[in-house]
């Protein structure tokens, strides 16, 4: 279920969301269904309402959570295992399968949308865009990554995992 919460109370605006995305300023909403073919929905009034913008067209659910710029021009959910993502570029209006060099966990974008990074679910590697998810290449880390963050510039990625 989606939930909005302005601090002061809890509306549920959606049943069966498993990844929920929002711009910087709260604006624009992204949210999935778990399963594949499941709806993508996108709301521009800050949760208000929601319209349904597309489909996860692959075989494959998502898993972990994805990640959107500060605009919420670019955002991105992981599908998991999969080598591949569903992306955007034009602030929801219309999502792509990208394929991407790692299977994928969970990601991060910079606020501008430029960098892009992706932790992998099987592997210890992280893909990485500076061209604003134009291509991606695989940079090997010293463990498997459990999770991200990335500061607002993309100067400083940060990369967590389960071992030690």
């Amino acid at each position: 279920m989606l939930f909005r919460s302005t601090f002061s109370s809890m509306l549920v605006i959606a049943p069966d969301i498993s990844s929920v995305l929002c711009s910087g300023d709260g604006k624009y909403v992204y949210t999935i269904n778990y399963t594949a073919g499941g709806d993508i929905y996108r709301s521009t009034d800050y949760g208000a309402t929601f319209t349904v913008v597309g489909t996860n067209p692959t075989g494959t659910p998502v898993g972990g959570q994805g990640a959107s710029s500060a605009t919420g021009q670019y955002a991105m959910f992981p599908l998991a295992p999969a080598n591949q993502i569903i992306f955007t570029n034009d602030y929801g209006l219309t999502w792509n399968v990208v394929a991407i060099p790692v299977g994928c966990r969970s990601g991060a974008i910079s606020a501008s949308g430029q960098f892009i990074s992706i932790c992998s679910w099987t592997s210890a590697q992280v893909a990485v865009s500076d061209d604003y998810g134009a291509t991606y290449r695989a940079i090997s880390i010293p463990v498997s990554p459990s999770g991200m963050a990335m500061s607002s510039t993309g100067q400083y990625q940060y990369v967590g995992s389960l071992k030690k």
